[in-house]
Order: structure tokens, then sequence, then C-alpha cells
């Protein structure tokens, strides 16, 4: 006997099913490429933290060459009587106190160090080297323009889009699943040799099972597959919204550390040549030494804002990145 059997609604089942496991991985999958951007964007961060520190360690290596110079003019002052003891006190303490702001410099550069070596899986003592950052930041795309592309390549979009298709292929599954089992049957047998009986004896057909108490069953599955795409697409739309908020407070951000970058520059500019003409006065009279240090202290503090605008602007810069996704 020989049997040939072909399932047909077997097989429409099995496809509706596939496709809800396919759309299930690609959001598996989407979600995992999300993480991974997660963690870049933390080594980012951690870079950014590294170059501050290195930042800070520069100027305060050139305050340190600024003040040791005016250290040997005062204790030379007060040697000779043109200077009190106070002025060459006060150029003392601002170098201890310029000791322990670079200790604390050094430290945190070393657990930023550990930090970017810990995120690359490395050990942690390994060097670490980062390119300086460009003196000026890169031209942002409009609001408009960053979100039409943020739809696209945002990977927790594509996940919430993804699990929206993988339960409306489920709920097809489900529906699916009401059909009978229907397969096309061909048979063929052949008998003992008795005449005046054919040899064999042959037919073709459909065969079809359907279990009728199993209703209530599948009904329930089909309404739970409703629900289910219901709540995803409802998460698909607060998906959407929160990134429409995100890249339009990353857009803001960005746009006002710019303007607080250009006002550093501004303030910089403004006591940097307030230094230089203390500066000079101070060559021609050296009893000036209290006001030029405190013009130091100015200009050191319009510098340090001025460096902290600038990694500010670049960290708002990686937020609008972020918000918009990869390329």
């Amino acid at each position: 006997r020989s049997q040939l059997v072909q399932p047909l609604t077997q097989q429409y089942k099995i496809a509706q099913r596939a496709e809800a496991a396919g759309r299930g991985r690609a959001a598996e999958a989407e979600k995992q490429k999300g993480r991974r951007l997660q963690v870049a964007d933390q080594v980012r961060q951690a870079c950014v933290a590294l170059l501050q520190t290195q930042s800070t360690l520069a100027m305060l290596a050139e305050s340190r060459t600024f003040l040791a110079e005016y250290q040997r003019v005062a204790r030379l002052g007060v040697a000779t009587a043109s200077l009190l003891k106070p002025e060459e006190m006060a150029v003392d303490a601002r170098l201890a106190e310029l000791d322990w702001q670079d200790a604390q410099a050094r430290d945190r550069m070393s657990a930023a160090r550990e930090q970017v070596n810990l995120l690359l899986g490395r050990d942690l003592s390994t060097p670490v080297e980062i390119e300086p950052f460009p003196s000026t930041l890169p031209e942002e795309p409009e609001l408009a323009v960053a979100l039409s592309r943020a739809v696209g390549a945002r990977p927790d979009l594509r996940q919430a889009r993804l699990e929206h298709e993988a339960a409306q292929r489920t709920v097809a599954a489900a529906r699916a699943e009401r059909l009978p089992e229907a397969s096309a049957v061909v048979s063929q047998q052949w008998i003992p040799k008795m005449d005046p009986l054919p040899r064999s004896v042959g037919y073709a057909g459909v065969a079809v099972q359907w279990d009728i108490f199993d209703g209530g069953r599948r009904r329930s599955e089909v309404a739970a597959g409703h629900r289910a795409v219901e709540q995803a697409r409802l998460g698909l739309e607060e998906a959407e919204q929160q990134v429409r908020l995100e890249l339009a407070a990353a857009h803001r951000a960005l746009r006002q550390t710019r303007l607080a970058l250009r006002g550093a520059d501004l303030a910089l500019a403004l006591e940097s040549e307030r230094l230089r003409v203390v500066g000079e006065l101070r060559a021609a009279d050296a009893a000036l030494l209290r006001e030029l240090l405190q013009q130091r202290a100015a200009y050191e503090t319009a510098l340090s804002r001025r460096h902290q605008a600038f990694f500010d602007a670049w960290l708002a810069r990686f937020a609008f990145e972020k918000a918009v996704g990869p390329e």
C-alpha cells in the first residue's frame, strides 16, 4: 500500500506561527542593539569625563607655572621690604590649593580611565589615549529632519513596531488554528490476484479533521491576542511620543549649551585682556601683586567656566545624537 498526504491548512498555520516568531526574534535583536548603543553612550560619557579631567590638569599646570614665578617675586619683595609678608603667604596658599586640586583631578582621571576600560571589557590598568574634541561643534539638523531620521533609526522604535507586528501575526495564527486540518490524500493499494477483481485500488481526496469541542479555547486565544495587539499598539504610540519628547529636549539643551559656550568665550576673552593689562601695570609697580593675583583668579574662573561649557556642549551634542539614533 502506498499513500501520499499533502497538508493544506496546516502549512498556512505553520506559516503564520513562523512569521510571528520571526517578528519576535527581530524585536529581540533590536532590543540587543539598543543595549549595545547604551553601552557605547556610557563609553562616550566616560571619555568626556577623562578629557575634561585632562583639561583640568593642564589648566592647573599653567596656573602653577604662573604662581611659581610670582612666588619668587613675592619672596624677593619681602626680602627687600617692598612687599609685606601676607603677599607672599597669599601666593603660597594658592599654590597649596593647586596641589590639592591637582591630586583630586588625578584621582578622577584614574577613575575615568578605569571606567572606560571596564566598559570596553579590558584590564583596568590598560592605558587609554583619547583624541581631543574639535574646538567647534558640528551643526545639527533641523528638529523636523532629526525627527524623521529618528523614526527609522531608533532601535526602541523599531522594537516596538516589530512587537506590534508580532502580536498581529500571533492573532492571525490563533485564527488559523480555528480552521479544520485539511490534507490532500492520494492512496494506492494492491490486492492479491483474484479474478475478476482488479489488481489494485486507488483513491484521491481531501481528508478533514476538526475538533468541534475545542472552539472555546481557540476563541479565548484570539481574544487574548487582540488584547496583546492593542497593548503593543499603545506601546508603539508611547514610544513614538517619548522619542519626540527626548529629541525636542535634546535639541533645546544643545541650543542652550551653544549659547552658554559663546558667553563663556566672551567672558574668558574679557578676563584675559584684564589680566594682560594688570600684568603690564605690575611690571612697573611691585605693589600691584595682590591685584595681579586677584585678576589671575578671575581669569582662571572664567577659563574653568569656558572649559565646563565646552564639555557640556559636547555632552549635549552626544545626547542629541543618541536621541536621533544611529546612522
